[in-house]
């Protein structure tokens, strides 16, 4: 039971501080967002990443435009629907800000693939 106690408490204490973490990061983007004159963002992934950049993001006083994903299309995310990839070319956005929860390999190039400019390409 003790150990158990203690995987728990661990598991706890990682969360929060990747939360924390996150959080503290993403409000650094977001000001630089806004000092960029980059308003309308655009959110690519679905996962705790993006619920914690959203929950942030209302703190924030720029527009949030879309969500996106190569997966979830069609489902509600707080309220917006989460659209393909393919879609964004048709929304008038400044930055597309990366949500996806860990480091999938190459994902600015296959974004790029699909029409993403580079340039408007964030990262955390």
């Amino acid at each position: 039971m003790a150990e158990k106690t203690r995987l728990t408490y661990a598991y706890v204490q990682l969360s929060y501080r990747f939360y924390r973490d996150a959080r503290k990061k993403l409000l650094s983007v977001y000001q630089e967002f806004q000092m960029s004159n980059l308003h309308r963002v655009v959110f690519f992934g679905v996962g705790e990443l993006a619920e914690i950049a959203y929950i942030s993001f209302q703190e924030s006083e720029l527009e949030f435009v879309a969500i996106s994903d190569f997966e979830c299309v069609g489902e509600q995310f707080f309220g917006h629907q989460i659209i393909c990839i393919e879609e964004l070319r048709d929304i008038r956005y400044d930055a597309l800000l990366l949500t996806r929860n860990g480091g999938e390999y190459n994902l600015e190039e296959q974004l790029v693939q699909k029409g993403v400019k580079m340039s408007k390409i964030r990262s955390l």
